[in-house]
């Protein structure tokens, strides 16, 4: 029973040591674009550990069809003292003729410790103008197969709309 005890205190002892020394969080600012705008986020890094931290901010998918940085530019390089944070913002531009759809870009914050965090950015990218849709439409009729003239019929009208833009 002790050596139970006691192999759950150092297993709970090394969880506590494996805690986070860095603490990374993006949010969106503006994150539904057209190939023609830029992208934004709020990044904010907290040093967690009980010494001064270097943080470097970049993206590997700079000059891959996305032009990633901090703004200001100075933010590419933050330094951190203890138990401090900082928020910067991060501007994503695309510099290709991308197609309509979803798309992440990632971001990369590391520390001259050795942390090293990747923050995934989604972003929406819509097309600079709005698409021009063909009117699709599906008609369907309910009423009987017989009807007499001199009397008045039930007709029933299904209309159902198959286009992508909800109109």
């Amino acid at each position: 029973m002790k050596f139970f005890l006691l192999q759950l205190v150092l297993l709970s002892l090394c969880f506590t040591l494996v805690l986070a020394e860095s603490t990374i969080v993006s949010e969106p600012i503006k994150n539904e674009i057209t190939t023609l705008e830029q992208a934004s986020f709020s990044l904010t890094i907290t040093n967690n550990r009980d010494q001064f931290q270097r943080y470097s901010i970049y993206s590997l998918q700079s000059g891959q069809g996305w032009n990633v940085d901090p703004s200001p530019l100075k933010d590419k390089i933050i330094d951190l003292a203890p138990g401090k944070s900082y928020t910067t913002t991060v501007i994503a531009r695309p510099l290709e003729d991308f197609p309509p759809g979803i798309y992440f870009v990632h971001v990369t914050v590391q520390s001259d410790l050795g942390e090293s965090y990747s923050e995934a950015l989604k972003m929406y990218l819509k097309p600079k103008e709005p698409i021009d849709y063909i009117p699709a439409i599906k008609a369907t009729v309910d009423m009987n197969d017989k009807i007499n003239p001199q009397e008045p019929a039930s007709i029933k009208l299904f209309l159902e709309n198959r286009n992508p833009l909800n109109l």
